[in-house]
């Protein structure tokens, strides 16, 4: 017999003899419930209307996510053409001509993924990302790439650039280099730059392949510090990076230009 059947035999006992039993009921006034919480109808209550709650967040969520899918499907379809198409085009104009013209279909879609603050592996963002960055629509490709590599996003399967951020400097310092023989200035080659500042996971090739071309972009304006400070890294990262002769005519040029500043000083104290 346990301990409550003990009780209840106890008090059945005192009865047939007789004996009043006197039973303290729960006390619910305000000041019990104060002390102690709600009363237990007040708790189910509560613990009921939770459970719905529950509940109905999560169906709110499953159907979220649901039409989520749904969306992503139909948009992936509507990409996985486009892209077929492209194969089909023969010159790089040509391709680049369709894919300026395809992005902005694709926008209201990414809009909303970001903003929504979703996170799921995601061919729509990643492709469109490349696609930004051929066309040299920077400002969103920066935006989408800053989204995809926080996510872990890949790269679409053809590539073999093992990741967004190699892709990035690959084919940011071959857009620098068109520029400069163009003799025109690279400011979106700064992203790359940036980057491999906070540590980009890049292998030291193209790594220094982008600081080679930034060394030489700022050479061709004159900024002749800065020049040799992207020269020194590029060298630092692949001795084969192409510009020691040209880090070793900016070293003459700063040693010129120390040279009349120190000449400069000197006369001026006399």
């Amino acid at each position: 017999m346990n301990i409550a059947q003990r009780n209840q035999q106890r008090i059945k006992d005192r009865i047939a003899k007789g004996e009043t039993v006197a039973h303290t009921a729960p006390d619910y006034t305000k000041v019990e419930q104060k002390s102690k919480g709600v009363n237990p109808a007040q708790r189910f209550k509560k613990s009921v209307l939770a459970k719905q709650v529950k509940a109905l967040s999560n169906d709110l969520n499953s159907a979220e996510n649901v039409e989520l899918n749904k969306e992503y499907d139909i948009v992936k379809a509507s990409l996985d053409g486009d892209i077929v198409t492209l194969k089909g085009l023969k010159t790089i104009a040509e391709k680049l001509a369709y894919k300026a013209h395809i992005i902005p279909n694709y926008l209201d879609y990414l809009q909303q993924y970001q903003a929504q603050g979703h996170n799921h592996p995601n061919g729509i963002l990643s492709q469109v990302m490349v696609w930004l960055f051929d066309t040299e629509q920077f400002e969103l490709a920066h935006q989408y790439a800053e989204l995809a590599i926080e996510q872990g996003q890949k790269l679409p399967a053809r590539f073999n650039t093992p990741n967004i951020q190699t892709f990035i400097c690959d084919t940011l310092a071959d857009y620098g280099a068109k520029q400069l023989k163009a003799k025109k200035p690279a400011p979106a080659l700064q992203y790359a730059i940036d980057g491999l500042s906070k540590h980009w996971d890049v292998n030291p090739i193209p790594a220094g392949k982008v600081f080679a071309t930034a060394g030489k972009l700022e050479f061709m304006a004159k900024n002749y510090q800065t020049a040799f400070d992207y020269c020194t890294k590029a060298l630092e990262l692949n001795e084969r990076a192409g510009v020691k002769k040209l880090l070793s005519d900016i070293t003459a040029l700063l040693s010129v230009k120390d040279g009349k500043n120190a000449k400069t000083e000197s006369e001026s104290k006399k």
